[in-house]
């Protein structure tokens, strides 16, 4: 559905290609943006990636293994190069550095590995559920989308109504008529 990439787009959503030299000047850019924005705002990046397959656990545990980091079992250890929000945060608590930044990351992937092994366990992930505060904008968001979208609808079924109505009335009467003059014709 291209309207949703356009929506992205038009959120300036940062599009990246999974490769560091072409993506490094796209993140620098857009974060860039961000430090100047004068609202406050969410950022969720997926530094794990997409598409978990086993042989990427493999290749991510041998490379924490090569790196000293902690070996997890149930998510990839994130190979971290840029800044990074992993949960909700002011701008002026996150690391700095490139090395916090990435330690910060991976402490955060190791706690996810622990909930996650509790999960498999206990089938619970325990009592750390948070109010995330659901942000005004949202609703406001898929409020103003729902009712452009339901009164096009509206509109276009409306149109197309009154043509057919139109047709069909056209159409009745031109075949009162031929009936009209065939009765005319044999009477």
């Amino acid at each position: 559905m291209q309207v949703i990439g356009w929506s992205m787009w038009f959120s300036e959503y940062l599009f990246l290609e999974r490769s560091w030299a072409k993506d490094e000047s796209t993140l620098k850019l857009g974060f860039q943006r961000f430090r100047d924005f004068p609202l406050p705002f969410w950022l969720a990046l997926f530094v794990e990636g997409t598409g978990f397959t086993q042989a990427k656990l493999l290749a991510a545990q041998e490379f924490a293994a090569s790196m000293g980091l902690p070996v997890t079992r149930n998510v990839l250890i994130p190979r971290t190069k840029v800044d990074v929000d992993l949960k909700r945060h002011l701008m002026k608590d996150l690391p700095e550095t490139d090395n916090a930044v990435a330690q910060c990351c991976r402490d955060a992937f190791v706690a996810k590995d622990k909930l996650l092994e509790k999960h498999i366990a206990d089938n619970s992930f325990g009592e750390q559920l948070q109010d995330t505060g659901w942000p005004l904008e949202s609703p406001v968001v898929v409020i103003s989308w729902a009712s452009l979208l339901t009164f096009g609808a509206y509109k276009f079924f409306h149109i197309i109504t009154s043509i057919l109505v139109e047709r069909s009335s056209a159409m009745g009467l031109a075949i009162v008529t031929v009936l009209m003059q065939i009765l005319i014709q044999f009477s």
